[in-house]
């Protein structure tokens, strides 16, 4: 049996001919212009219309009844709404897709613009009309022609149209009709919705396609013609990192090179005044707790927490993420919970990823599924005049043995401190990343917030720098030691060989294999060799050209489909992370199910206090609406 067309399933069709109400009372009068060019323009492209006319205020129920009555369709269109033929052939076509979609809607835009690629499907589902443009099907309205407006009633389309929802009748979304409005998307909200409806309708604002509909319009340029991109420092702080510091770099490079983007930096006041103030206004900054959407997100760094990455996903539809290393997840003792399924889940989410080194590209893919997203390889800058930070005096001949790490256990440097301070070396040990006293017989400091002054000078007293860690998925300190022209001491890691093979000063990377060896080779330190390697070194600016790519590649990629498929997966991986919260799974932690006690704790309070103590309820909103003046006044 051959199947039907797919306007052709059942009696409720598009009817051969249609008319255009188009509503007047509603912003401008001028409706009778407004449907004499709506008639120029739909007869010219021949579709069939019966006629247009301009309706009164309350003369929208008469108008129904009479197009049912003719067994027509009713366009109805507000006056200030400007509608292409194009557009209402795609409605009247998207109408009749479904032989149960009673109207048809289209997208709305104050400005005019094609759809971004992927940007919705040709056909999706809505709850309500939209008195600014709807297609209505004579078909269907005859079903409930009782419940249409009275003739000198309001102009309410929600009514007719949620009773035939009743019957198992939907709205249309048109994806590719396109009405311009200077409203722009939002739509008008109906006067009243019967209550027994709101239930629905908020089911339908939360759903997936509706958060994806509101995450694609990011794509959309601003005022200014531009789009809008953010790099998500949420999880920074103001001290110093590798991740701040790469961070630092991208935005700085971005700012210069990428003038046709708006760029917002998402991070804390503080964060953004330690590493970002001084770029000026063509970079903004967004706080972590508002819900500005943009077109794309490039998250500096993998998240640690499923809060982060649900964050980022409703920020934008583009989602970019630069992967620095799997560190976190192999330190299994020192792993957050479910840190495995957190990554596997970008790995197969993302819409463009990057990788600091070919090494960290091959340990995701060897720990987790490899990335579903085109990935590319793009190491940091490897150019010493970009990590100098003063003037290079040459090494003294005293010099100290500058051990640089932080506390973490793979870094080793308690460790090798310890070791070198045993050893009773010729020379003072100097170590960064380390409180005062960790190790005695050794020149201790913390690392994070030590100036630029304090670094220069750290460099400018040493013979030599040793590096102790044991793994790595990049290795800035071996830049920062060349840069000041410091011989430096590594063990054999994967990147470094990656790092060296780009560098012109890669005679000055020394490698030792163990505690002992160390030990041997400091005995008489290497010195600077002015020995280079030929070729020029990549730098940020290059760096910063390959996260355009990538960021350019995701963009053209959008899809909304993706955009939803990843909300809902994000939200059943939510909530199986409350679930272990509130101790219905299998492995909730003390801490998890505190965090959910103490809060389940304060919102029961709240609602027991509001529901039983009069005059409670008024001034808990007094509070909150207090609460939220002083957040805005703050910039927060």
């Amino acid at each position: 049996m051959t199947a039907p067309d797919r306007g052709a399933e059942g009696p409720w069709r598009v009817s051969p001919q249609f008319r255009v109400a188009v509503l007047t009372g509603i912003g401008d009068l001028g409706g009778a212009a407004a449907a004499a060019r709506l008639t120029g323009s739909l007869t010219g492209a021949g579709l069939p219309l019966a006629e247009a006319r301009a309706v009164p205020p309350g003369g929208l129920g008469a108008a129904l009844k009479r197009a049912t009555a003719a067994g027509m369709d009713l366009l109805v269109v507000e006056a200030r709404t400007v509608l292409s033929a194009q557009a209402a052939a795609e409605l009247r076509r998207v109408a009749d897709l479904d032989p149960m979609v009673a109207a048809a809607v289209p997208r709305f835009a104050a400005v005019p613009g094609p759809p971004h690629p992927g940007a919705a499907p040709a056909l999706d589902y809505g709850l309500l009309p939209d008195a600014r443009a709807t297609y209505i099907k004579a078909s269907a309205l005859a079903l409930v022609a009782g419940n249409a407006p009275a003739a000198d009633g309001p102009d309410d389309l929600v009514a007719p149209l949620l009773a035939l929802n009743r019957l198992g009748f939907r709205v249309a979304v048109a994806g590719r009709a396109e009405a311009l409005h200077p409203d722009g998307p939002a739509m008008a909200a109906p006067d009243t919705i019967p209550a027994a409806w709101r239930p629905a309708l908020l089911r339908q604002r939360a759903a997936a396609p509706a958060r994806a509909d509101a995450l694609m319009r990011g794509l959309e340029p601003g005022a200014d013609g531009r789009l809008r991109v953010a790099f998500d420092l949420s999880h920074a702080g103001p001290g110093h990192s590798g991740t701040t510091g790469l961070a630092r770099a991208l935005v700085a490079r971005a700012a210069a090179r990428w003038a046709d983007l708006a760029l917002t930096v998402v991070a804390t006041p503080e964060a953004f005044a330690a590493h970002f103030a001084d770029l000026g206004p063509v970079v903004t900054r967004a706080d972590p707790a508002d819900r500005d959407v943009y077109a794309a997100l490039i998250r500096l760094g993998q998240p640690f927490l499923w809060r982060e990455i649900d964050a980022a996903v409703r920020r934008a539809p583009v989602l970019v993420l630069v992967l620095l290393d799997t560190i976190g997840f192999d330190c299994q003792r020192d792993a957050p919970d479910e840190l495995d399924a957190l990554w596997r889940f970008c790995l197969a989410q993302a819409d463009g990823i990057l990788f600091n080194s070919g090494f960290t590209a091959r340990q995701f893919a060897r720990r987790f599924d490899p990335p579903a997203c085109p990935a590319a390889i793009s190491l940091h800058s490897l150019a010493l005049a970009d990590y100098r930070l003063g003037p290079v005096p040459d090494a003294p001949r005293d010099g100290t043995v500058l051990v640089i790490g932080n506390a973490m256990p793979h870094k080793r440097l308690h460790e090798t401190a310890s070791a070198l301070a045993r050893a009773g070396l010729a020379r003072p040990v100097a170590v960064l990343g380390l409180p005062p006293g960790a190790v005695p017989g050794v020149d201790a400091r913390p690392s994070g917030g030590i100036t630029a002054a304090e670094m220069t000078a750290l460099y400018g007293a040493a013979r030599v720098v040793v590096y102790p860690s044991v793994y790595e998925g990049f290795g800035f300190p071996i830049l920062d030691a060349l840069a000041h022209r410091r011989p430096i001491l590594v063990r054999d890691l994967p990147p470094y060989a990656e790092i060296a093979g780009g560098l012109p000063e890669r005679a000055n990377i020394h490698v030792f294999s163990d505690e002992a060896d160390l030990l041997r080779r400091l005995a008489d330190p290497p010195t600077w060799s002015e020995v280079r390697a030929d070729g020029p070194a990549r730098d940020w600016d290059d760096a910063t050209d390959d996260l355009r790519a990538t960021l350019d590649r995701a963009i053209a990629g959008a899809d909304r489909a993706r955009v939803v498929r990843r909300i809902d997966a994000l939200r059943g991986r939510m909530s199986y992370m409350r679930a272990r919260a509130f101790g219905d799974a299998e492995g909730a932690d003390d801490l998890d199910r505190l965090a959910w006690l103490s809060g389940r704790l304060v919102q029961g309070g709240v609602l027991w206090l509001g529901r039983h103590i009069p005059g409670t309820r008024a001034l808990l909103a007094a509070a909150h609406r207090g609460l939220d003046r002083l957040k805005r006044a703050s910039g927060r």
